[in-house]
């Protein structure tokens, strides 16, 4: 102040003082804005005004190992438009004007606006995909993502809570999809019909009709417009706005254009700004469904994926691959973005092009499979399945087969191996699909055709599901030389005579071969090889447990032969060990008494809950906590020592929440039919020493086993990707050595060339005139269990009348009760609609009871196969699910090894052959 008087002592001198001070700062800042820190805020601004246009790369091809074209690219046109400085008005009339031309044409364009209009109702499409998927699944269409999720594992028999397993089991063991994130718990459309109404500054709940005035008054369209035209028009105006800030990228309009259309666009191009006829790469599958399991398919990137994929710089509209090699290998096929460098102004509008960069294409991938053999692979297993499912004749040069008829084989698969390296020559899986149909994203109604025939039977025919790589099951007899590996490693003598009386007895269960179970026959006194020739369980019964069972006394061999024994020779074999393949595959490992002892657990829990109102007193079964921790104290009893009826009845059950009166109950269903089956027993040792039991392996796994025995014991890693371009052949860890000698694998191989040789054998006739000597082994596996139909209500409505007197009214309002009081154990009607059954019988009837009606699964055909037998080459292994008899699955293994043979021999010479009639 002293300062302002002392200078400028008037006012009107300190007004221009204070004046000329702020000139002076206003003058210094902006010398040091465009001198000193003028380097920087260019920066700045160009990085405000720069933008990169992203081109996509042509995909890398996929070859066979020859070099056969599997999946490419083709060039389409597609019609391209940007919004650049036009108003709503031109943008409307530009949208209008495509239109005409694409209906003109008959071309179809983008339409991904998720509002429709039906009989003058407007609707959101997200509502509609949940609703038809729930209605496809029969569960109820005002379920949460939550409650549909653990719905969905409860129809499915998933056991785990845990909700990323149970999408795994749901994903890997049945192929089903369910459009739920796991992570949100929320329906995957809801979280698209949240961003859709985000992006247009709308409130969460607006119905369709408001999201549809609203957005239709955002872009001016006019009211002499039609709704269901200004629909279209949205459909267009939506595809630019998914550019979000970035009004200077075109957005693709309609891809593979006519030429007509083409013409037009160019032809009017001065009245049509911002449009462009581009030419762009599709994905292209030359050979239709040949070897869809193994390429894949490509397919939109869904929402659960977006951040995945615009970290690592993909368009939210890019396809990328799914399932196969074309999902495995995405980085490596993807190539790289072509990007131009470019400068718009403050409102995002295109001014010039900076630099331009070519897209780079993505490297090359050739396989190891031989695309001719794959072709007579999955020519001949799709008519192996619908010859043996009609009992018809498999018809080949190598000889006419006729089948036992097996009219519920509907799904196949079979695996090629070259013997010596562990590469896939050939795999298919039956039914298979075409993956173009998923080449520029695939229609609702295809997808629809895909899915599983019914969700509730993991066999049921499903397209997209790979048999080969995901199917775990028993594999029955072809499991019986490594229980021979494991006796002759223990001191067996393979010469050694043994007698098969037909069948055992233990306690109220009888064991015995196909011959008694069938005819009431046996097989006398076999060696080592009859009994591998002819698949005598008996035999294989004495070797697990080391005991001459028709004549008594011990075989002599070392004790360390046995259950755990014969498991360890399972996984030095690959069993129940993941293969190295680049797909995905299904792994159960080898039983264990420990896995034993756990699926007891889960299957009693399981029980006391399902029974929990039967068997619990009220303030227990109407408590979540105490039911649970008394449920887990019961299942708990099954790991201790020494239990007794008089011990759980004095002891125990008071400890819990029993009914007295349900004392006795109890005690029969944990004491008698759990406590003392947990551990193994001899009963699991028969099972488990001819396939049985809880052995489950994949197609892949058996035919990596069946190489191994034929190339001298050695367990090689299994690969389909033979090299990738520019990166060299596939590296693979060193085969591990069985340990095993040559010797007593060449008694096994004996034994299976017996299969294919001697009298006895299924399938001896089918090998008579086949030019070349092959070792095999057939198996005819049981599964366990019943077909679930589609709709346990619909079963129980169906068969109510022969359950007893009760009315459907009744069943509805208990199963009604038992949903709102039990909403985590009963969470659909078909788990409900059991029990309610079963408390107004009031507990007479039974699970068992209630499946009488339900068909059970036929028995598994299976053949694996190792060719020639002095210099084997290739091994093959083939499953038909419900194939009933183990020679069924023998013609599809014949044929890839006479094929494969014959394209590799120079003397081949053909001969005649004539029909077989024999069956196994």
């Amino acid at each position: 102040m002293r300062f302002l008087n002392r200078y400028f002592p008037t006012m009107r001198q300190k007004v221009i003082g204070i004046f000329i001070l702020l000139a002076v700062v206003l003058i210094a800042r902006l010398f040091v804005l465009s001198v000193v820190q003028s380097e920087e805020w260019d920066d700045a601004a160009n990085a405000l005004s720069i933008r990169g246009i992203y081109t996509q790369s042509p995909r890398g091809n996929i070859y066979d190992r020859n070099g056969k074209l599997l999946a490419g690219n083709e060039q389409i046109f597609s019609v391209r438009m940007s919004a650049g400085n036009m108003d709503n008005g031109e943008i409307n009339q530009v949208a209008t004007d495509l239109l005409s031309i694409f209906d003109k044409n008959g071309d179809e364009y983008n339409n991904n606006f998720p509002i429709k209009i039906s009989d003058g109702k407007f609707y959101y499409t997200y509502d509609e995909e949940i609703k038809d998927w729930l209605k496809s699944n029969n569960i109820s269409t005002d379920a949460t993502a939550e409650e549909a999720l653990y719905a969905l594992a409860d129809r499915l028999g998933i056991e785990s809570e845990d909700r990323y397993e149970i999408q795994s089991e749901i994903q890997n063991t049945y192929g089903i999809y369910p459009p739920i994130s796991v992570k949100d718990m929320k329906y995957t459309y809801e979280t698209e019909k949240e961003e859709f109404l985000e992006g247009y500054g709308l409130e969460k709940d607006a119905t369709a009709k408001e999201a549809f005035s609203d957005i239709r008054e955002s872009f001016e369209i006019e009211e002499s417009v039609s709704d269901s035209q200004a629909l279209k028009i949205m459909a267009i105006r939506t595809e630019i706005n998914s550019m979000g800030y970035k009004k200077y990228m075109p957005a693709t309009i309609a891809s593979d254009v006519s030429d007509e259309t083409i013409m037009e666009v160019e032809e009017n191009s001065s009245d049509l700004p911002g449009v462009d006829v581009v030419s762009e790469s599709r994905r292209y599958y030359p050979n239709g469904e040949l070897a869809s399991h193994i390429l894949g398919y490509m397919g939109k990137i869904s929402e659960s994926e977006k951040d995945e994929y615009e970290s690592k710089g993909y368009e939210a509209s890019a396809m990328v691959g799914q399932q196969g090699i074309e999902g495995a290998y995405e980085s490596v096929l993807k190539g790289q973005d072509g990007t131009q460098i470019v400068r718009v102004d403050a409102h995002g509008d295109y001014v010039e092009t900076l630099q331009e960069i070519e897209p780079e294409k993505g490297k090359d991938v050739y396989l190891t499979i031989d695309a001719d053999l794959q072709k007579i692979a999955e020519d001949a297993l799709e008519k192996n399945v619908k010859a043996a499912a009609s009992g018809g004749v498999f018809t080949s040069e190598f000889g006419n087969i006729s089948l036992e008829a097996s009219p519920n084989a509907k799904t196949g698969a079979v695996v090629a191996i070259d013997l010596e390296t562990g590469e896939i020559l050939a795999m298919a899986s039956y039914p298979d699909f075409d993956p173009n149909l998923f080449a520029s994203g695939i229609s609702s109604e295809n997808w629809a055709d895909l899915q599983s025939e019914n969700p509730r039977d993991s066999l049921a025919a499903a397209p997209l599901y790979n048999i080969a790589t995901r199917s775990a099951i028993q594999p029955g007899s072809t499991f019986k030389p490594i229980t021979a590996i494991a006796a002759l490693e223990s001191g067996f003598d393979a010469d050694t005579m043994l007698q098969d009386k037909g069948y055992i007895r233990l306690g109220d269960r009888t064991f015995g071969c196909v011959s008694w179970n069938l005819y009431r026959g046996n097989h006398g006194y076999i060696d080592l090889y009859k009994a591998i020739q002819v698949s005598c369980n008996y035999y294989f019964f004495d070797l697990i447990t080391n005991e001459d069972w028709a004549n008594g006394g011990s075989l002599g061999m070392d004790s360390s032969m046995g259950i755990e024994k014969v498991m360890d020779y399972a996984k030095q074999f690959g069993l129940g060990e993941a293969t190295g393949i680049e797909l995905s595959e299904t792994v159960i490992s080898v039983p264990t008494e420990e896995k034993k002892i756990q699926g007891l657990q889960n299957s009693l829990s399981n029980v006391l809950y399902a029974n929990a109102e039967t068997y619990f007193t009220e303030d227990v079964y109407s408590n979540d906590k105490r039911l649970d921790k008394d449920i887990e104290t019961i299942v708990g009893w099954l790991t201790e020592d020494n239990i007794t009826y008089k011990k759980m009845k004095n002891d125990m059950l008071p400890k819990v929440g029993i009914k007295q009166s349900q004392y006795e109950d109890i005690i029969q269903l944990v004491l008698y039919d759990y406590y003392n089956q947990a551990g193994w027993s001899t009963a699991d040792a028969f099972m488990l020493a001819i396939g049985q039991g809880d052995n489950a392996y994949t197609p892949l796994q058996i035919a990596n086993y069946a190489a191994t025995l034929g190339n001298g014991g050695v367990k090689n890693q299994v690969n389909i990707v033979k090299s990738v371009e520019d990166e060299g052949t596939t590296q693979k860890e060193e085969g591990t050595k069985v340990d095993t000698s040559q010797e007593i694998l060449d008694t096994v191989l004996e034994g299976m060339h017996r299969v294919t040789t001697g009298e006895g054998s299924g399938v001896t006739n089918q090998y008579s005139s086949f030019p070349w000597e092959v070792c095999a082994k057939t198996g005819t596996a049981q599964k366990d269990g019943y077909i679930n139909p589609e709709s346990e209500v619909d079963y129980i409505k169906e068969h109510l009348e022969s359950f007893g007197d009760m009315t459907w009214d009744e069943v509805q309002d208990e199963m009604k009760r038992l949903m709102e009081e039990y909403p985590d154990t009963y969470t659909t009607e078909d788990t409900a609609v059991r029990r309610a059954v079963i408390n107004l019988s009031g507990g007479k009837l039974t699970s068992e009871d209630l499946n009488k009606y339900k068909d059970k699964y036929d028995e598994f055909a299976w053949t694996m196969a190792i060719a020639p037998k002095d210099n084997p080459k290739i091994a093959v292994a083939c499953v038909i699910p419900q194939g009933v008899t183990g020679g069924n699955a023998n013609p599809v293994v014949r044929e890839i090894i006479g094929k494969y043979l014959q394209s590799i021999s120079e003397d081949y010479s053909k001969d005649d052959y004539k029909i077989v009639n024999e069956f196994n």
